[in-house]
């Protein structure tokens, strides 16, 4: 009989010690620190990460050439990109840097010079999605989403959009609402961004995240210059100017009185106290009765202004205002003229000058105060004409005749009362400019009327400066009126 052979115990043994010695060798080959399955995954994770590096890079290489010329912000160019579905989110981090989410990864990125300074993989977070700007209409409760360039300024725009954070817990925000994921906030109409800080729990870890919203670019951009007034006065006219200031204290609003192709005039909103009246350049004080009424009895004895109309044409900057007198043999005695300069003395007003303006005067002229009321009261307005050497005769444009004392019919106190004012602090406003029925008297604006019945010397009649702003100067539109650009 064959003997038959076999594995011995030992044998068997053996074979299995030398397999799994191979397979240790194997799996540690292929799991091992440096195994087959450890290297790709370091190879991935290069190969993602530089392949993030290069989409960053590519947008960064579209924004630089024209972030100027644009006047894009890189926040905004961001936004549109996540707009776009390009990246998952970007936040401003407050250092000069901006961090975008893209593929897992965030990618740190300097302002200045677009570089990219940091790119590490994502650790959970909160995720934004589905950010809408809708137009807040109280009497229409639908709403509809803002547009850009097509939302009045000043108007409240509502911020809506859902807020995710699976390995996490939401806590808080830090503006506005924060209800089962939705969030909620109302602008107050001027804001031109809002950044929302939204912070959440991983365990004991706190964790935050920032959403910036830009809203400038849904405003209309009101930038005006003199023309863009001067071609819609009704809406302008009277429209608060909140940051003219100068170096006196006695004018606290300033308001849009006129505008001709070139510049900007604003009046006092009230009649300024006699203690803010200046001395004229000898040294002479206006007379007051009542703290808001001021007369000229005493410049009328100041020699500065003898002849005033020929100071007026040498000395003053505003002798445009009163051209026509000036340029039609004006008298040489009439004492009106003596006050007249003084009022657009534009050397002594100067204090109401700021920054900002070329030149102040006193109160405004007859001719400056009709090309005003015409421009906002087109189908009744006030005609002047220089009738004799004494000065100016007035009339409604629907009148005959002109007449010396009063032009007849009411001036609407409207357009923010930058005409006439009703109250009790004076009962006018003194307009510089002589009048033709006698040499002693000026025209004043009384509550309702324009009249010439009363000399210079006359009591009860207030002043409100007027100023002319540089011709380089525009106004844009803030809640409140309107505010001087700086140096466009």
């Amino acid at each position: 009989m064959k003997k038959e052979r076999g594995i011995t115990l030992i044998a068997l043994v053996v074979t299995i010690i030398v397999l799994i010695i191979l397979a240790g060798i194997s799996i540690n080959l292929l799991l091992g620190e440096n195994g087959i399955v450890t290297k790709a995954k370091v190879a991935k994770k290069i190969y993602g990460k530089e392949e993030v590096r290069e989409k960053v890079s590519l947008m960064m290489g579209e924004y630089a050439p024209n972030r100027h010329e644009n006047n894009k912000t890189l926040a905004d160019y961001l936004q549109e990109q996540q707009n776009a579905g390009k990246m998952e989110n970007t936040e401003n981090n407050e250092d000069g840097t901006y961090s975008v989410i893209i593929d897992g990864y965030i990618v740190t990125i300097r302002e200045e010079n677009l570089e990219i300074i940091d790119i590490s993989q994502l650790g959970p977070r909160p995720i934004v999605k589905n950010i809408k700007i809708i137009v807040v209409n109280e009497e229409n409760e639908t709403e509809i989403e803002a547009k850009e360039n097509e939302v009045e300024f000043g108007t409240p725009l509502k911020i809506t959009f859902d807020v995710t954070f699976e390995e996490g817990t939401l806590e808080a925000i830090n503006k506005g609402t924060l209800t089962e994921g939705k969030v909620e906030y109302i602008t107050d109409g001027t804001e031109k961004s809002v950044e929302f800080i939204i912070t959440g729990k991983i365990g004991e870890e706190e964790v935050r995240k920032v959403q910036r919203v830009p809203l400038e670019k849904f405003y209309m951009k009101v930038e005006l210059e003199a023309s863009d007034i001067k071609e819609n006065p009704t809406k302008y006219y009277g429209e608060i100017v909140t940051n003219y200031t100068c170096t006196s204290n006695g004018v606290a609003v300033w308001r849009i009185y006129y505008a001709d192709e070139n510049n900007i005039y604003l009046i006092a909103d009230d009649y300024i106290e006699e203690s803010q009246m200046p001395n004229s350049l000898n040294g002479n004080v206006a007379n007051s009765y009542g703290t808001h009424q001021i007369y000229f009895e005493d410049i009328y004895t100041d020699e500065t202004y003898f002849l005033g109309n020929k100071w007026i044409t040498e000395n003053s900057k505003a002798k445009k205002w009163l051209n026509e007198y000036l340029t039609q043999n004006p008298s040489k005695s009439a004492t009106s003229m003596k006050a007249v300069a003084y009022l657009l003395d534009t050397n002594i007003w100067q204090v109401y000058a700021g920054s900002y303006a070329d030149y102040a005067i006193g109160t405004p002229t007859i001719e400056l105060f009709c090309a005003s009321y015409k421009d906002t009261h087109p189908n009744r307005y006030i005609e002047y004409k220089v009738t004799n050497a004494n000065g100016y005769a007035v009339k409604l444009n629907s009148a005959s005749s002109y007449a010396e004392s009063t032009a007849g019919g009411t001036i609407e106190a409207d357009c923010n009362n930058i005409y006439s004012i009703p109250n009790n602090r004076s009962f006018g406003m003194w307009i510089s400019s002589p009048n033709a029925g006698s040499t002693s008297r000026m025209f004043y604006l009384g509550t309702s009327n324009l009249s010439a019945s009363f000399p210079h010397t006359e009591r009860g009649f207030g002043v409100r400066p007027v100023v002319c702003l540089n011709s380089n100067i525009t106004l844009e539109k803030i809640k409140d009126g309107y505010r001087i650009k700086e140096n466009r």
